[in-house]
């Protein structure tokens, strides 16, 4: 168990350096590409994964840091299960007007499942493509919604899976 809160953790730092790397790499480029925003990001997976997110906006370059968690009970086969993920992304504006972006990008992410004792962890990884837009009467605020192919390299107790398919991600942040 010990290792695995090792490898979660290592995963946000690198996520993290990355962050700060392409923030200081948009920087330059001028106050435009430097809104930073803190807000909710929604992962549709069956169940919605709630997740908090520092988001870069992408003018033309951005990226995004989304620590999730859902708990809950999976009704199929009765049992309950907590679910953690940390996800990196990192965006490319291909539209980049005054209140709507247009963007395509790559997700790297982590996940750890604790179904009934038994632990599972999982790498994610895949393209995406989103929209962002603000309302002109607020335009601090930006909505998001995003959809990508996942690659997921599952491990159950020495078991690997793949699952891969389609994600859908959508949220709202403040833009300081």
């Amino acid at each position: 168990m010990k290792s695995k809160i090792a490898k979660f953790m290592c995963v946000a730092v690198v996520m993290v350096a990355a962050f700060m790397v392409s923030a200081a790499a948009n920087a330059q480029e001028g106050a435009m590409g430097c809104q930073l925003g803190l807000g909710y990001q929604g992962i549709m997976a069956g169940e919605l994964i709630n997740g908090a997110s520092l988001r870069m906006l992408p003018a033309p370059l951005g990226a995004q840091l989304v620590v999730g968690y859902w708990e809950g009970d999976i009704d199929d086969v009765d049992v309950e299960a907590d679910l953690y993920t940390i996800r990196g992304k990192v965006l490319y504006s291909l539209v980049n007007k005054e209140l709507v972006k247009f963007y395509v990008g790559a997700e790297l992410g982590y996940t750890e499942a604790d179904v009934e004792g038994a632990d599972a962890d999982a790498w994610t990884y895949g393209p995406l493509f989103g929209a962002e837009w603000m309302f002109e009467e607020i335009p601090e605020i930006g909505f998001n919604f995003e959809v990508g192919y996942q690659f997921n390299d599952v491990d159950v107790e020495d078991t690997d899976i793949d699952l891969d398919g389609v994600n859908v991600t959508f949220g709202i942040h403040y833009y300081f």
